[in-house]
Order: C-alpha cells, then sequence, then structure tokens
C-alpha cells in the first residue's frame, strides 16, 4: 500500500509538472495568431486527461492527507496549485476558442446558430464544474454527510438545470451506489426518479441506527499512549452521536453508557488519568455520573497534551541532529 502511495505521490508532482509547462507553452510562448479552432479543442481535451489523472489520484490520496500531512503534496497544497494551472490555461482556451467561433459583424445564418450552440455548451460546462461534489463510495456511514452536502450545493439550487443534477449525481457515486442508476436514462425527468432509488436503499433511519451502534460498539483498542487514536475515538463516537440524535432518539440519557464505550478502549495511561479525574469530581460531586461533555473535555486535553508533546520531542530530535551536524 505505502508503495502505491508513493507512485502515487510522484504522479501528481509529474501531471503538476506538465500542467505548469502546459500552461507556459499555451498562454505566453505560443503567438495567438497561430491557433485554430482545432488547435484550441485539442489542448482542451488534452488538458482534461491531465486534470482527470490528477483528480483521481488525489481521491485517492484524501484518505491519508491526516496522517501523511508532511508530506510535501498536503503540507504545500500541491491540489490547489494543480487546480490553479488547471483553470488558468482552460480559461485562456475557452477565451481563445469563443473568439474563434464568433461570427463576423453583420453574419447570419448558421454561423450565428453554431456560436450560440457553443454558448450553451460552455454554459452547461460551467455548472457542472462550478460546483465540487463530495464522492460516495457506498458507505452507509458515509450516507449523511453526502446527502446534506449534495442537497445544500445542488438539490435546492434553484437555477440549475434538473440534467445538470442529474449528471453531478452520476459523477459523485461509486461502487454499489453507482450500480444502482446503471440504465436510468440521462434526462431531467428521471432525475427525482434517481435520487428516490438513493434514498430508499440509504435513506433508512433502522439502518442509520444500526450502522452507527455498530461504530459505537466495536471502536478499536490502544495498547500505548497515541493523540491519533483518542482522536479516532473521539470523532466517530461524535459522528454516531450527531446520527443518533437526528433519529430523535434520546441520546443525552446515555452519557454512562458512551463514556464505557470509549473508556474501556482508551490506553493504560490515559484510563489511569481518567481515574484520578474521576476521583476528583467524586471529591466535589460524590455519587454523580460524569456527563460525555466532561469526558469529552478531558479527551480534547490530552489530546492537545500528546499533540505538544510529540511536538517537543521533534524539536528536541531536530536540535540534536543539528548539533551533532554542526560538530562533524
Amino acid at each position: 500500500m505505502t508503495e502505491s502511495y508513493e507512485a502515487d505521490f510522484l504522479q501528481q508532482k509529474r501531471t503538476i509538472v506538465l500542467m505548469q509547462n502546459f500552461v507556459s507553452n499555451t498562454t505566453k510562448r505560443q503567438k495567438e495568431a497561430a491557433f485554430t479552432e482545432v488547435d484550441c479543442q485539442l489542448r482542451l481535451d488534452l488538458l482534461e486527461k491531465y486534470w482527470a489523472s490528477f483528480e483521481k489520484i488525489d481521491i485517492r490520496l484524501s484518505p491519508i492527507s491526516k496522517s501523511k500531512k508532511e508530506r510535501m503534496y498536503f503540507k504545500e497544497d500541491l491540489y490547489n496549485e494543480g487546480s490553479t494551472c488547471y483553470l488558468e490555461a482552460k480559461g485562456w482556451l475557452k477565451n481563445k476558442l469563443q473568439t474563434l467561433v464568433a461570427p463576423p459583424a453583420g453574419a447570419t445564418g448558421t454561423r450565428s446558430a453554431n456560436s450560440t450552440q457553443a454558448a450553451a455548451i460552455c454554459s452547461v460546462q460551467s455548472q457542472l464544474e462550478k460546483v465540487k461534489i463530495p464522492r460516495f463510495d457506498e458507505k452507509q456511514r458515509s450516507w449523511e454527510t453526502f446527502k446534506e452536502k449534495f442537497k445544500s450545493l445542488v438539490l435546492n439550487d434553484a437555477g440549475m438545470p434538473v440534467v445538470i443534477k442529474f449528471q453531478h449525481l452520476l459523477n459523485s457515486l461509486e461502487g454499489e451506489a453507482a450500480d444502482k442508476l446503471k440504465g436510468i436514462e440521462i434526462i431531467g425527468a428521471n432525475f427525482q426518479t434517481a435520487w428516490d432509488t438513493l434514498t430508499r436503499r440509504y435513506d433508512n433511519r433502522f439502518l442509520r441506527f444500526s450502522t452507527h451502534m455498530q461504530a459505537l460498539t466495536s471502536l478499536s483498542s490502544a495498547t500505548q499512549v497515541s493523540g491519533s487514536h483518542l482522536s479516532k475515538l473521539l470523532n466517530t463516537t461524535n459522528e454516531s452521536v450527531n446520527t443518533l440524535r437526528a433519529l430523535g432518539l434520546p441520546v443525552k440519557q446515555w452519557d454512562v453508557v458512551l463514556i464505557h464505550f470509549i473508556e474501556c478502549k482508551l490506553d493504560p495511561a490515559t484510563r489511569l488519568y481518567w481515574i484520578k479525574e474521576l476521583e476528583k469530581m467524586k471529591d466535589e460531586q460524590a455519587d454523580t455520573f460524569p456527563t460525555f461533555e466532561s469526558f469529552q473535555t478531558f479527551l480534547e486535553d490530552r489530546i492537545r497534551s500528546l499533540m505538544r508533546r510529540r511536538k517537543g520531542e521533534k524539536s528536541a530530535v531536530h536540535l540534536r541532529q543539528s548539533a551533532i551536524e554542526r560538530r562533524i
């Protein structure tokens, strides 16, 4: 898996260089007079191939953006650099195409009709490109986030043509979710049918309850101190609690149960700190169960403490290495 990611990082770097060269060769070195309509379209096609490859690998790298945040690709936000090159080149070519297909003054008829059609195509493309829709990978726990973002960005946009909404939906699906819409003709009239098909499968109250209860009862255990493990425990619990609360369940009354789910997964050192925290609470409020909010605060403080310690250890190692290098 590591080798696969290494290949992806190298490919992303190579694609960025290709797009940078593309921008330079297209917008800065070439004489505009040398461009024809066919030249522009061919360059656009090539640019889209570069971008499709870049986007595909970025989606594959997204799950490791936190664990590999020190890598140059994430640290220097090379995705943003690549998208800037893409948009700059595409904007220049689109503008050039408009000037090439525009009819001469006074011209009418077929030429004018073709220009109108080209403008309509550009309008459709721009509506497809301007919205960054999250991917839905058929995992039940991803559905709620996907649904809310899709509704906000696409479904509730009254100015967006229905067929464009349909195309956005198809572009954002993977795996089983995409297979469910196979065979449905891509026309505006079928969009609601497609959306209803997905909601019947994934927007199921009992399935959502079962999925998030399973997430809570199968939290991973830790044998050694790890800030990232604590963050994962807390994030998974908060995600499930928010979903269960949205289902109308009395989550507020489950504080002790939720604390138990997480407490038994803590590393020994963190559990010991929590026991000491409980002793303090008992001194202040005898026979009172801790709230999930107080436990959450404890974990957040613990995570920050571990992050500061890790940062200090890295700085100490760096100073030692620098001292050794100076002696050498």
